[in-house]
């Protein structure tokens, strides 16, 4: 979407003054930034070392493929490392979905209003609530 509506601000560039259209540029780059903050918060940042390597903080997908990984190794049911590292992984998650539910409240609704307002939106009209993610796991 943001690619969209960059195409948008190119294609209507005489109709607007080149202020606006200066904001308008810089708005989705922002935007940008905070979208791969949050992917190398989830994923991590691109590695280009070579040979094996390690992760110096763990990801939150790598915590939350940890418990998988030990509770189908093991025989029987999990073991108090299991629930542990289960417990670990919700709390990552769920502060993963704050930091993605945060965003979408803030700088991604800032955006729309802002490309909105220009008269340049590629976005239907919907209800971004409607998009949030929501924690659905509960603490035991």
């Amino acid at each position: 979407m943001i690619a969209s509506a960059e195409k948008i601000i190119e294609a209507k560039k005489g109709e607007n003054s080149e202020e606006q259209i200066k904001q308008l540029k810089e708005e989705p780059e922002a935007v940008k930034d905070s979208v791969n903050a949050l992917l190398d918060y989830l994923f991590g940042l691109v590695d280009d070392r070579q040979g094996i390597t390690r992760e110096p903080e763990a990801t939150i997908s790598a915590q939350l493929e940890r418990p998988e990984y030990y509770i189908s190794s093991g025989i029987g049911g999990p073991s108090a490392t299991e629930r542990e590292l289960m417990k670990k992984a919700r709390r990552s998650a769920d502060n993963a979905i704050t930091k993605i539910n945060s965003f979408f409240n803030t700088e991604w609704t800032e955006y729309v209003k802002t490309i909105e307002s220009a008269e340049l939106s590629p976005f239907r009209s919907t209800n971004f609530r409607g998009w949030l993610i929501h924690k659905v796991m509960s603490e035991e």
